[in-house]
């Protein structure tokens, strides 16, 4: 059993991703957090409200994970909109919501209850927090590219857009046989390093907006990545990336396209228990060239990765217009 760490193009083909070879990106490793911004607001939860003695509640219409988009006929995008909305629309406890249910738009009527402010007896949410790891930026394209999976979530087809920010690891949760651990850490929400475009399989992309300076690093082609040592790049405390060692023992060319790799270094393993959360998207290099990053851990072995090449990586960050 594997597990994404955790935030669709069809699979490139081998002879695709060599095209990327020889590139020159700067090397990754510094953690970030990410923030994914819903198109709308996502029920999370309900609870009940009451008006005159009487008790009501929504669930009755809507479901945790509608995401609404409308209030009355106007379009909203965030919590403050929806408020804003809802302050405007109620004027007889009966309001028109529109929202999405597994892809389907529906619209129906919610009540709500005028108390100190507006309420509709609803947890509502409109954006994930997370943190994940650069691959690499693209001083040249102006981009980014982190995490090496996609945003992992309920109705994480509904993520438009969002931002990455400067994070600083505190502290680790320890992984073992039985728990995929992680890294704890502060996100500055006022160190915006760049906008979040692209949500695929093969990570998150965006622009740039700051400039980054860093170790310049070869990409790597099919034909550069064989079995055997190679190092991993990630924060484990502060915000200083360090080195790891690692082993791949496997490379699958078949529809997976992607290799899998054991943690050997021990003080990774001493202050990690492996591969943990929050690892996703950090760069691996062999003899001098990225090669690809780290995506998934093995749950029942969290010193078992996998990665995914990074030919795949830079052919997504082309579509990025």
């Amino acid at each position: 059993m594997i597990k994404k760490l955790g935030i669709c193009m069809i699979l490139c083909t081998c002879s695709l991703v060599s095209v990327y070879a020889g590139e020159n990106v700067i090397l990754g490793g510094d953690s970030v957090g990410i923030a994914a911004k819903y198109d709308g607001v996502l029920v999370s939860g309900f609870y009940d409200i009451h008006q005159n003695g009487t008790s009501y509640n929504n669930k009755e219409v809507l479901e945790v994970n509608d995401l609404i988009t409308k209030v009355g006929t106007t379009k909203i995008n965030n919590l403050k909109e929806f408020q804003e909305q809802l302050q405007i629309q109620t004027n007889s406890n009966q309001v028109e919501v529109s929202y999405y249910r597994d892809n389907a738009l529906t619209t129906s009527t919610i009540h709500c209850v005028s108390e100190q402010s507006f309420s509709c007896g609803l947890y509502m949410k409109d954006q994930v927090n997370g943190i994940g790891t650069i691959t690499y930026y693209d001083e040249q394209e102006n981009i980014y590219a982190a995490l090496a999976h996609n945003i992992v979530i309920e109705n994480n087809e509904y993520l438009q857009n969002g931002n990455i920010y400067s994070a600083n690891i505190h502290s680790i949760n320890i992984g073992n046989n039985d728990t995929v651990g992680s890294k704890n850490g502060m996100i500055d929400y006022n160190q915006d390093m760049g906008n979040l475009e692209l949500n695929n399989e093969y990570g998150i992309y965006g622009e740039l907006e700051v400039s980054v300076q860093g170790t310049q690093v070869e990409t790597a082609g099919l034909d550069d990545i064989k079995v055997g040592e190679a190092l991993i790049y990630t924060v484990i405390e502060g915000d200083v990336v360090e080195s790891f060692s690692i082993d791949i023992q496997e490379i699958e060319l078949n529809d997976e396209m992607q290799f899998i790799f054991k943690v050997t270094d021990t003080d990774l393993i001493d202050k990690c228990g492996g591969i943990i959360q929050g690892m996703s998207g950090s760069p691996i290099v062999q003899n001098n060239k990225l090669v690809g990053a780290v995506s998934h851990v093995a749950v029942n072995d969290p010193t078992r990765g996998y990665g995914v090449f990074i030919g795949n990586m830079l052919n997504t960050a082309d579509s990025i217009d």
